[in-house]
């Protein structure tokens, strides 16, 4: 009977470890599932993350390059046209020589003009040829387009600098301009005959000259030489 006894107390001891054991590893087992379920979601959310930040890694770089990038407009490129600069034209230098011709008459300053094929009105003037000076030029340029032989110099008024085409070719010009005094009042006037474009030549009072004088320059130099008129004729 005590050893009956002795062996159901062990029985009871073994069943008792064995029930022990039994909820330990079901509890274990449990901890075990929650473990795996948060890994899971963890793995899910890391790859989530993953897959959505390569998109923006990859949009970034493309928004610097572009904030980065300059237009090069001159790479665009148009049928029918040259990426090649044009050569700046070189501009050939000449010179010519003209005068504010005038006259005094009854105490009146009257002012020669010209009117060319625009009807535009200027003054007169011409290419310096060969061996002649400015002042030799003035004369004889004076002479052809007026018919006006006796003239006399006064002085120089000043000279003009200005650009203009010709067949093609860009001419940069030099005009000397003198002070020049028609001293016979009995001469008559008339255009050039091998001048085709000057249309007309006439005396106009000083005022209505400088009024319908066409080239601002040329104005400010008939400004001057209305001074000097005066001046020379106490007027």
């Amino acid at each position: 009977m005590a050893y009956s006894a002795q062996f159901t107390e062990v029985v009871k001891f073994m069943n008792q470890k064995k029930t022990k054991n039994s909820k330990q590893k079901s509890r274990r087992w449990r901890r075990n599932q929650q473990n795996q379920a948060s890994q899971q979601t963890s793995n899910q959310t890391q790859t989530s993350q993953a897959i959505a930040t390569p998109q923006t890694q990859v949009l970034k770089p493309n928004q610097n390059q572009n904030k980065n990038r300059r237009p090069n407009r001159n790479n665009k490129k148009h049928p029918g046209t040259h990426t090649q600069k044009v050569a700046r034209q070189k501009a050939v230098r000449e010179y010519s020589s003209g005068g504010i011709v005038f006259r005094v008459v009854d105490s009146v300053i009257e002012i020669l003009l010209l009117q060319d094929l625009k009807t535009r009105w200027s003054i007169p003037k011409g290419h310096i040829e060969s061996g002649e000076t400015p002042k030799q030029a003035a004369l004889r340029e004076v002479s052809e387009e007026t018919n006006l032989k006796e003239l006399k110099i006064h002085s120089k008024l000043d000279k003009i600098h200005f650009f203009y085409r010709m067949e093609g070719k860009l001419i940069f010009m030099t005009n000397f301009i003198y002070l020049i005094e028609s001293t016979n009042h009995n001469e008559i006037i008339k255009t050039e005959d091998d001048a085709p474009w000057i249309t007309d030549v006439q005396w106009f009072e000083a005022e209505q000259a400088y009024d319908i004088l066409e080239y601002k320059a040329t104005k400010i130099i008939l400004r001057e030489a209305i001074n000097r008129i005066k001046a020379l004729n106490n007027l």
